[in-house]
């Protein structure tokens, strides 16, 4: 019988052996450093970039004029027709009485509008005697009327006339014709020296050279 301190048996040694190893490699691990776990580097952050983002897209530019102007029909004006040359006229004036044979003036269209003017510039009893009368546009009626009697021997200066428009009460007058002859007899209104004066009977002829004007 093997007392217990006989020497161990290559079965013992062999676990001792084991055990004596994984000792000294328990004591190995224990002794080397492990190393220091570093924290995960910081995530490098993009720097701002300097230049800033150019606009999506040019700016529409603002639409020029165009270089030729729009041309807009100027208005022209109306055309009225050419007033045709005067032609002489002569005439006769008679009031109470004759006053005149020898009055001599033009029958023309002026502005569209027949007008006879007359005169008689060196007259027996008036000095002087103008005559204007405007007929219608198809020389049918009196528009207007009106004699200028110059100074007589009392001293008085007469304007005899009449308007269609705004006739003075109690004048009247009528235009008969004849071709290129124009008969005006009525009532006009008559002034003496500038104040009211009645009425007074004329009696005024005129003879264009021709119908033409």
């Amino acid at each position: 019988m093997i007392g217990r301190n006989a020497p161990r048996t290559g079965g013992s040694w062999a676990r001792t052996s084991v055990i004596i190893a994984a000792a000294v490699t328990a004591a190995l691990a224990g002794c080397a450093k492990t190393p220091p776990v570093l924290d995960p580097p910081p995530t490098a952050v993009p720097a701002p970039s300097s230049a800033e983002p150019s606009p999506s897209g040019s700016a529409s530019a603002t639409p020029s004029e165009s270089s030729s102007p729009s041309t807009t029909p100027s208005s022209s004006p109306s055309s009225t027709p050419s007033d045709k040359p005067a032609v002489k006229a002569t005439g006769s004036l008679a009031l109470y009485s004759e006053a005149s044979k020898k009055l001599a003036g033009t029958c023309a269209t002026k502005s569209g509008v027949p007008t006879l003017t007359v005169a008689d510039r060196a007259n027996d009893f008036f000095g002087t005697i103008d005559a204007t009368m405007v007929l219608s546009a198809r020389r049918t009626t009196v528009s207007k009327l009106t004699i200028a009697l110059g100074e007589d021997s009392e001293s008085i200066v007469r304007t005899i006339s009449y308007n269609a428009a705004q006739p003075t009460k109690g004048t009247s007058l009528e235009l008969t014709g004849k071709g290129a002859t124009f008969t005006a007899k009525g009532k006009l209104s008559n002034t003496e020296n500038g104040r009211p004066a009645g009425t007074i009977p004329v009696t005024l002829t005129i003879t264009c050279a021709s119908t033409n004007w």
